[in-house]
């Protein structure tokens, strides 16, 4: 009975030490989670600019017709995945697993960010086409170089269509798995009511410049999303862990008061039935 006390008491003691740590990665995680998210809300209200100027050159030059709107007959397309580097997020990088694997296939153009998924994609087959990288801390600078290529491999039509595939951070608690696909856009942009007359740069000549920055700026935005939507899962995941560690040990307390109660019990027993033999 001492043994199983003993027992009981050390799993206690681990799982305390183990509640701790989640404590601190769901603190350290909710730091970092409203830092991204201040980030994002930035980077929207930009995207979201950038995106209105475009739709507004657009159509006011009726004739524009370019490579960026236009289909291609390229077998392939490129994708890019965001991934985490570390774990101990939920199902995050599972998820996007599988989601990558019902929208891949092995003859696309694929890069990756992040390391968690980088050798479980490369063994189901895929070959990918950039080295190693960390998904944290990446800056805008390093992200547009994935978009500079993407955008290069569709104009030279060895591509059909630029898509990510990432984590879409809804709230503080839902994270979907979503696909977002930026090349070729679609020539239904919004309709507005204002004309206006461009007299030099022409509207053509703006949108050339303007439409590789939208696509930039998106692969950027959709990363912060993403690294949003990753501490997200982690602090939620932390916070869980937490939980559950609590509730375990209330669990294990209750069985070693009931252990230790048994074996107070069981001595009054034997202490009585040795008076009765006197």
């Amino acid at each position: 009975m001492s043994g199983n006390r003993a027992a009981i008491k050390a799993r206690i003691k681990s799982i305390n030490a183990t509640k701790k740590i989640t404590g601190a990665m769901n603190l350290i995680s909710n730091v970092k989670l409203q830092k991204e998210r201040a980030k994002l809300e930035k980077r929207k209200t930009y995207t979201e600019e950038l995106r209105d100027i475009v739709d507004k050159v657009f159509n006011s030059e009726h004739n524009f017709n370019h490579a960026y709107f236009n289909e291609n007959n390229a077998e392939k397309k490129y994708i890019l995945l965001i991934c985490s580097d570390l774990g101990m997020c939920g199902a995050y990088n599972a998820n996007l697993l599988k989601f990558f694997l019902e929208h891949a296939k092995p003859e696309d153009y694929i890069n990756v960010i992040g390391t968690n998924l980088y050798k479980k994609i490369e063994n189901c087959g895929f070959k990918i086409q950039n080295d190693v990288v960390s998904s944290d801390n990446q800056h805008y600078v390093n992200i547009k170089d994935y978009a500079e290529i993407a955008i290069d491999l569709f104009l030279r039509n060895e591509i059909n269509e630029i898509d990510i595939i990432y984590t879409k951070f809804v709230n503080t608690v839902t994270f979907d798995c979503d696909i977002m696909r930026l090349l070729p856009l679609s020539s239904k942009l919004q309709e507005n009511n204002i004309n206006y007359i461009y007299l030099e740069p022409k509207p053509i000549e703006v949108l050339e410049e303007l439409i590789p920055m939208m696509i930039k700026n998106s692969f950027y935005s959709i990363y912060v999303e993403a690294k949003t939507a990753e501490q997200g899962s982690r602090r939620l995941a932390m916070e869980n862990a937490t939980d559950n560690a609590e509730e375990l040990v209330e669990k294990l307390t209750l069985q070693y008061n009931q252990a230790r109660q048994a074996a107070i019990t069981q001595e009054i027993t034997e202490i009585v039935s040795g008076a009765d033999a006197l």
